[in-house]
Formats: C-alpha cells, sequence, structure tokens
C-alpha cells in the first residue's frame, strides 16, 4: 500500500498549474505493483469532485481553521506569508461542496479531538473497513510511533502563531472559510495589498506608494494578483485606492480576470484622495483558475502617484454608482503606509 501527500508544499506555494488528484493517482498507480493507494490531498480539484459524485465513492474530508493551517505550514517550512496564505486560500473554496456529497465523511477540527481512536473506528466503517477497538487503537499508537500524532490545532488560538503583518492577511483571507466549515457562508473576503504584486517589479509587493508616471501609451499594468480562487456565484469587488493631487484627470482602469476577462470600470481621478471604484462580476463554478484582480493606467502621460489599500469582495452585492470612499475606515486602510 502507498500512502502519499498531494501535492507537494513546494508545488502548492507556488504559481504553476498543479495536475489533477485523478492524474496524480494514476501516474502513482502506474508506477508501482502496490495494490492500494492512500492520497491526502491538499489541494481539491472539480474533475474529482465530478468523479466522486458519478461514482458515490467515499471518502474522508478532514477539516479545520484554515488559519491554523497557515500557521503549521509556516512553522515547517518557513516559507512568506503570502504564499502560504494564498496556498491554503486556494484549497478551501471546493471543500464544502465536497462535504454535500454522499460518500463523505466529514471529520471537523474538534471532532477528531477527544479520542483518536474513536475517530480512526469511524472512518473504517464508513470506508467499509472492519476492525475492532483494540485494533483501532494499535493503529492510533503506530502512528504515533512515527510522530504522526494529533498536534491540538482545535484548541491552539491561530492568531497567537502568526505575528502581524501577516495576521491581517490570514485574517481577511481565511476568516470567511473558518465560518463556513462551521456551517456559515463564504459571503466576504478581504485581500490586503500584501498578497498583489507590482507590475515594474513582480519580486515585490505594493506595500508602499507607486509612481505612474514611468507608465505611458494605453491600458498598462501597475498591481497585479492574487490569483486565489473564489467561490462561484455572483461577486463584487471593492478596490480602495489613494492617489496624490497630480493625478487629476488621468484615468485608472480597474478589471478582474479568472482565465478570461470578467469585468471593468474606470476611475477618473479628481485630485488628491481616496477611491472605492466597484466591479461586479460572476464565477462559474467550472472556473479553474485564480482571481486576478488588476490596476491599470487608463491615460497617456499619467502622472502622480497611487497607493493600494486592500480589495474586498463581497458575495451578491451590486457595484455601487459613488467610486469615492469617504469613510475613517477606508482612510485608514490607505494611510498605514
Amino acid at each position: 500500500m502507498i500512502v502519499k501527500a498531494w501535492p507537494s508544499l513546494d508545488d502548492m506555494l507556488g504559481y504553476e498549474g498543479i495536475s489533477s488528484a485523478l492524474e496524480e493517482a494514476a501516474l502513482t498507480l502506474i508506477g508501482t505493483d502496490a495494490t492500494h493507494l492512500v492520497i491526502g490531498a491538499r489541494h481539491a480539484d472539480e474533475r474529482l469532485l465530478a468523479t466522486l459524485a458519478e461514482t458515490d465513492a467515499r471518502f474522508v474530508l478532514a477539516l479545520d481553521d484554515p488559519r491554523m493551517a497557515v500557521a503549521d505550514i509556516l512553522a515547517e517550512t518557513g516559507a512568506e506569508f503570502c504564499a502560504v496564505t494564498r496556498a491554503v486560500a486556494n484549497s478551501c473554496p471546493l471543500l464544502t461542496r465536497f462535504s454535500s456529497l454522499p460518500g463523505a465523511l466529514t471529520i471537523v477540527g474538534q471532532g477528531g479531538d477527544s479520542d483518536a481512536a474513536a475517530a480512526v473506528s469511524a472512518m473504517a466503517r464508513h470506508l467499509r473497513i472492519i476492525i475492532n477497538e483494540s485494533e483501532a487503537a494499535d493503529i492510533v499508537d503506530e502512528l504515533a510511533a512515527t510522530g504522526l500524532t494529533h498536534s491540538g490545532t482545535a484548541s491552539r488560538d491561530w492568531s497567537s502563531c502568526i505575528a502581524e503583518p501577516g495576521k491581517s492577511m490570514v485574517e481577511g483571507a481565511l476568516t470567511a472559510y473558518a465560518r463556513s466549515f462551521a456551517g456559515g457562508a463564504v459571503d466576504r473576503i478581504i485581500w490586503t495589498r500584501d498578497l498583489f504584486i507590482v507590475a515594474s517589479d513582480p519580486s515585490k509587493r505594493p506595500n508602499d506608494v507607486l509612481d505612474v508616471s514611468h507608465v505611458s501609451g494605453g491600458d498598462r499594468f501597475l498591481i497585479y494578483g492574487p490569483y486565489i480562487r473564489v467561490p462561484p456565484g455572483l461577486w463584487s469587488a471593492r478596490v480602495i485606492l489613494g492617489v496624490s493631487e497630480e493625478t487629476l484627470g488621468h484615468t485608472f482602469v480597474i478589471d478582474a480576470y479568472a482565465g478570461k476577462p470578467l469585468a471593468r470600470a474606470s476611475l477618473q481621478s479628481n485630485g488628491s484622495g481616496v477611491y472605492a471604484p466597484e466591479i461586479t462580476f460572476s464565477l462559474d463554478p467550472s472556473t479553474d483558475h485564480g482571481l486576478e484582480i488588476r490596476v491599470l493606467v487608463g491615460s497617456n502621460g499619467a502622472k502622480g502617484q497611487l497607493a493600494l489599500g486592500n480589495v474586498v469582495l463581497s458575495r451578491m452585492v451590486i457595484a455601487g454608482v459613488d467610486d469615492t470612499a469617504n469613510s475613517e475606515e477606508d482612510f485608514r486602510t490607505v494611510l498605514k503606509l
């Protein structure tokens, strides 16, 4: 029997496409004479969902607070906050759909905490594997001997394991999913500017004021990212931007892209201030691309400075008509620079 986790953390933390779980299973079985294969799929996909639905196959869905998952991966890999947050966020949108399949046995955080042997017995019964209580206890002991013991994530406070500014990033991107795993809805996601990329230098994040003077000639990118999947449905994206007085009269373009253009809006600067242009778009369940929100310069000879605050995604919200942000919260978001 072969037991493996897929994909590797290195693959999850990158921007390259990840092969489907079914492809990974097929390639693994072709390359070995094993009669059984157990895959811990860290990144669910539509093909796997469709196959499990069509065959009524039985499987175990293990859910826990995704914010704690970020803390654990950070501790294991030492990778960048944005890479880990993005990887975990990309794994979340499909999971609630898996839990609704008839073949699912869902174990949520605390559910496997108090009695590990009982959890093993429940999984065995669901998968139609016959074991007794003593054998379940032996399995728990064998796993413990290899270092696979329960980490106690359900009882830990994720926020105590993550320092600022990563805490704000993780909270905004993943709190909605933590609530959905407990029966709530994913209706509001906040992407902080740390998750985005500066077009002129992809190694940088837009944490500083950007000079738009060097950008000329038609629509030119200033900021893009974060390539994170979002659940299907109707969404609005409210992009908090701060601009300087020199941008007066110049046009900026905000668009949404996920393998194809989704929505686009223009913002003409009235001078120094904070603006919140909003775009509304629909994501199809079959969309297999991460969502990208982009800020472009839409006029020639643009000059001045621009700062990104954050992007607020709201489900089933119709965009407003006023592009100017007046709330104190919006101003504080940008002025944290």
